[in-house]
């Protein structure tokens, strides 16, 4: 939720350019799927999807963090 809220506040400021926070918007959506990864009927052995989704999940997040901190430096 942290990135969706601080991906919409970035495209809200002018501080660093609306397009750096588009992308946490996506990212912080598909954390937070990748966290309902063992919730449910899938409990047991895991979701499929969100197995395959969350380390690509978090090497984006990752790279956006740094590309978010630059761009609110510079």
């Amino acid at each position: 939720a942290w990135s969706v809220l601080a991906g919409v506040a970035l495209t809200q400021t002018d501080y660093a350019p609306a397009w750096v926070g588009a992308p946490g918007i996506v990212i912080g959506v598909a954390l937070l799927l990748c966290s309902l990864e063992f919730v449910g009927r899938r409990e047991r052995d895991g979701w499929k999807l969100a197995e395959t989704l969350t380390p690509i999940a978090y090497i984006l997040w990752s790279i956006w963090l740094v590309v978010g901190g630059v761009a609110l430096i510079a």
